[in-house]
């Protein structure tokens, strides 16, 4: 006579990824597994540098035209691990 085989109740775990900001944020890194604060790193986004093309074009090319490649809401931000130096995920603009 077989045997059956034991059942074993299952457990799911749902592991949600992180939701990135502009923000610096706190997690725990999945490459070396200690707990952190994001190292960001921002840069222009694709929006900024089409939104100064234009405006330089209308004729605005005297220092205005840079507004958008400065402004904070205009930049795609990499989260990093400082530890380990993992790249985590990115926040990008618009």
């Amino acid at each position: 006579m077989s045997e059956e085989p034991a059942l074993f109740p299952v457990q799911k775990i749902s592991v949600r990824a992180p939701t990135f900001r502009s923000q610096s944020a706190r997690l725990i890194c999945q490459n070396c597994h200690k707990d952190i604060q994001t190292k960001t790193d921002k840069n222009p986004s694709v929006i900024a540098w089409l939104s100064a093309t234009v405006i330089a074009l209308c004729g605005c090319f005297c220092g205005c035209c840079l507004i958008p490649l400065c402004t904070d809401s205009c930049m795609d931000t990499d989260h990093s691990c400082p530890e380990c130096g993992a790249h985590l995920g990115a926040y990008r603009a618009f």
